[in-house]
């Protein structure tokens, strides 16, 4: 991969032979060379380890007299390397007096800088302006590059090496260049350990000047704070309106306090009108309180003033109080989703008979107590042992899943035959329904359905009893009119297939092929009728005409075994007996038992019975 560099700022060499020539003379040895690497943005280098391959070019040749390659580790860009250190494979390192000698660089293999780096014989500071060959744009800065003659001849730094240096290397110590001490005082240790320098506080006084601010990253505690004696490890006071003590923690626990002895882990106390503590978290929990203890709580709240309603606890959200606890009361009250729950009590006790709540009475009874199974008892001494009461939807909702058991149990202990199992009463205070204690239903409503049942399946009321002389179901209308209706049915559509009076009048009206059909043992009477039998259905007229015998009615409810009764005017002359046959279904004739025609039509009613 083509990698696009540029010697961005100086490049600083100081040369150091190991004898110095004479004029005319050539000896080997080496020099340092130094400078920065950027991209073609200005940028540096990613810090670490380059290769540097430097050639040195005699008189502007194409070949190199001499090259080497050499590793460096980068600092902001900045890198150093010793040319001329060993023997490479074009020989040592040899320079002429009076030879014109250019230094060219390339770095991890990419194409060499260009132009090349003047060289010369004496300590000198040239400005050569390098550029990318591989670019078509000239991309240039000016790189400083000084050489110093070995021996003892003092090597200088360019300033200008310094000043474009980026910030990732120190360059001074408050202004002081060269050899700095660190010394500590007072409280303040220094030790050295290699290039590590340690700070630590020891002795009383005055060591730490505040604001301090500092991020550090450490697997253990940045600050452990142990006091031998009785007294406090950390005291921290703030007289003004801040905060004494601010704690904060972008992951795990901001603050974690731990005791051996019986004083409290941790004792917060506010002399004046502001809270004691104040959690807040972004994320997991505020407040986390666990023991291990078997007999004591893992969170203490008292209040000591000793007022009956002082608050004991109070959470607030951003729209007010979402819970109040105090010494009589406790409060929930929340913006609520749909699907969320408000309260939630879960025993994870392996003892099904656990309690998830107990409510006890002055006198320690339980009047109230749910399992952990989800089985719930009320125990009352009052009129009431349950109320329960909604503006909207439905006050009670029983629901079960158990083949033999009932969805709600209703018991009532008392001796006493009129003890009411269950009393239902209207908006008026009027009981509308009751079941006694001996189970006698009472049902009394102002509106049309008293009571209105349905079902999907099966049958939707079945009665049984067990009396020789009561009924299984009575049903009475007490109002005096004698149009009242003591039952009605219906078909599907709403329309009334079966009324009963109240005077025990009854109709039935059916669509189907059969309206009535009541059937016993053979031998036996289906229907006993007494006090007459007044039919009512399918009637028609018809006629004889004057000359003929016999005449066709057609009617579809005529079957082959049918009854028709015939009203016939008894005041024409010349009336004959009449016959009637109904061979077919749809049809039957009526005959005169006579040869001789009428002399006038003889007109009839007809009724049909159908056996």
């Amino acid at each position: 991969m083509k990698h696009c560099f540029r010697l961005a700022a100086i490049a600083l060499a100081l040369t150091f032979f190991s004898t110095i020539p004479s004029y005319g003379q050539t000896a080997p040895g080496s020099f340092t060379v130094q400078g920065r690497l950027t991209d073609m943005n200005g940028v540096a280098i990613s810090n670490g380890m380059h290769t540097i391959h430097a050639s040195i070019y005699a008189n502007g040749s194409a070949t190199a007299t001499y090259s080497e390659t050499d590793t460096a580790t980068t600092a902001d860009g900045v890198f150093s390397i010793l040319l001329g250190s060993g023997t490479q494979a074009s020989g040592h390192l040899m320079l002429q007096p009076g030879v014109n000698y250019t230094l060219g660089i390339s770095v991890d293999g990419g194409t060499e800088l260009s132009p090349r780096i003047q060289i010369a014989s004496v300590p000198f500071a040239a400005n050569a302006h390098l550029s990318d060959t591989a670019h078509v744009a000239n991309v240039a800065d000016t790189a400083n590059f000084a050489l110093g003659i070995t021996g003892n001849a003092a090597a200088s730094i360019d300033s200008a090496l310094l000043a474009n240096v980026g910030s990732n290397i120190v360059t001074s110590v408050n202004g002081l260049h060269g050899n700095v001490v660190l010394q500590g005082g007072g409280n303040l240790g220094l030790t050295t350990s290699g290039d590590t320098i340690g700070l630590s506080f020891t002795g009383s006084g005055s060591g730490l000047t505040l604001p301090f601010t500092q991020t550090l990253s450490s697997a253990g505690g940045l600050l452990n704070l142990t006091n031998s004696g009785s007294g406090s490890a950390t005291v921290l006071t703030n007289t003004g309106t801040g905060n004494a003590l601010q704690l904060s923690s972008a992951a795990g626990t901001a603050l974690s306090a731990t005791a051996n002895g019986t004083s409290p882990t941790l004792s917060l106390t506010n002399t004046g009108s502001g809270l004691a503590l104040n959690a807040l978290a972004t994320t997991n929990s505020a407040i986390s309180a666990t023991t291990n203890s078997g007999a004591d709580a893992a969170l203490q709240v008292k209040n000591a003033t000793g007022s009956g309603i002082g608050e004991l606890i109070q959470a607030t959200s951003s729209s007010g109080t979402v819970l109040d606890l105090n010494t009589q009361s406790m409060t929930l009250a929340a913006a609520q989703a749909p699907s969320s729950t408000l309260l939630t009590l879960k025993n994870l006790s392996g003892s099904a008979s656990g309690n998830l709540m107990a409510a006890l009475n002055s006198g320690g009874g339980t009047v109230f107590s749910l399992s952990g199974t989800g089985y719930a008892t009320l125990n009352a001494s009052a009129n009431n042992a349950l109320a329960i009461s909604n503006s909207a939807g439905t006050a009670l909702t029983a629901q079960g899943n158990a083949a033999s058991s009932g969805v709600l149990y209703v018991r009532n202990t008392s001796t006493n035959a009129s003890a009411g199992l269950i009393t239902a009463v209207n908006g008026a205070g009027t009981t509308s329904f009751s079941v006694a204690g001996t189970g006698a239903t009472n049902i009394q409503s102002s509106v049309n359905n008293a009571l209105n049942v349905s079902t999907s399946a099966g049958t939707a009321i079945d009665a049984t009893t067990s009396d020789a002389t009561g009924a299984a179901l009575t049903v009475q209308n007490t109002a005096s009119g004698t149009g009242n209706t003591v039952l009605a049915a219906k078909d599907a559509s709403g329309n009334n297939v079966l009324t009963v009076a109240s005077n025990g009048a009854t109709t039935i009206t059916s669509s189907a092929s059969t309206g009535l059909m009541d059937s016993v043992a053979s031998g036996s009477t289906a229907a006993r009728l007494v006090g007459g039998l007044s039919l009512s259905g399918p009637v028609g007229t018809g006629t004889i005409l004057a000359g003929n015998l016999t005449a066709t009615i057609t009617n579809a409810y005529a079957n082959a075994n049918s009854i028709i009764f015939l009203t016939v005017n008894s005041g024409l002359a010349g009336l004959v007996p009449i016959r009637i046959t109904s061979t077919g279904a749809g049809t039957f004739t009526v005959g005169l038992i006579s040869a001789l025609a009428l002399t006038n039509n003889l007109n009839f009613n007809y009724l049909i019975v159908n056996q």
